[in-house]
């Protein structure tokens, strides 16, 4: 009698691998500085909090069209000081969610009501007449950590428009977006003040 040939046994799926995790891809970014990325899964843009209300019919759209946001678009974003504040928040958490090695984190929020001074804080530590009003106090930030704030403001539009499935191409950036990096950056303290700049007591 011929002896059964045994299977191999099969080894269960490893957490990273059923998760679908990886290292991430190496960007060199404007700043020169390279970093570890991932890209974001549509649904974890839509589903995650990730994009303001103001932006998600043009987040959206470029999550499916997977080619980032066209230049026209970014320049919108950068010259709306309202829908700037709501950028540079949302720029902030994808930098964080996007950026495998090394890890970065948002910066603390403000220490009273846990918001960011624009964005989400709405009028609550820029208008003195809302009944909510308090000075914006920043929590407290550790040495050890890179916040999303201490990043370069081209890094972090490079960063996101690649998330978005832009491009990886330096050149075509500069190219294709100094435009918006200039209107950033111009305005890139509406989110979150430094620390030095929040009010004391």
């Amino acid at each position: 009698m011929a002896e059964e040939t045994q299977e191999p046994q099969a080894q269960p799926t490893s957490v990273s691998e059923w998760k679908g995790r990886s290292s991430g891809t190496a960007i060199n970014l404007p700043s020169g500085n390279t970093a570890m990325c991932k890209r974001v899964k549509p649904e974890a843009f839509l589903q995650s909090g990730m994009i303001p209300d103001p932006l998600s019919g043009m987040i959206s759209k470029a999550i499916n069209e997977k080619t980032g946001l066209p230049p026209s678009k970014m320049q919108e974003m950068g010259e709306d000081p309202k829908m700037l504040a709501s950028t540079l928040l949302m720029m902030d958490r994808v930098l964080s969610f996007c950026v495998v090695k090394p890890s970065v984190i948002m910066p603390p929020p403000c220490s009273v009501c846990n918001r960011y001074f624009t964005g989400e804080g709405g009028e609550t530590h820029t208008n003195a007449t809302n009944p909510e009003y308090h000075a914006y106090q920043e929590g407290e930030r550790r040495e050890d950590v890179l916040y999303t704030d201490e990043v370069d403001i081209q890094d972090k539009i490079f960063i996101f428009n690649w998330a978005l499935g832009g491009t990886s191409d330096l050149m075509s950036f500069r190219d294709e977006l100094q435009g918006t990096v200039d209107a950033v950056s111009q305005q890139q303290g509406l989110r979150v003040p430094s620390k030095s700049d929040a009010s004391p007591g």
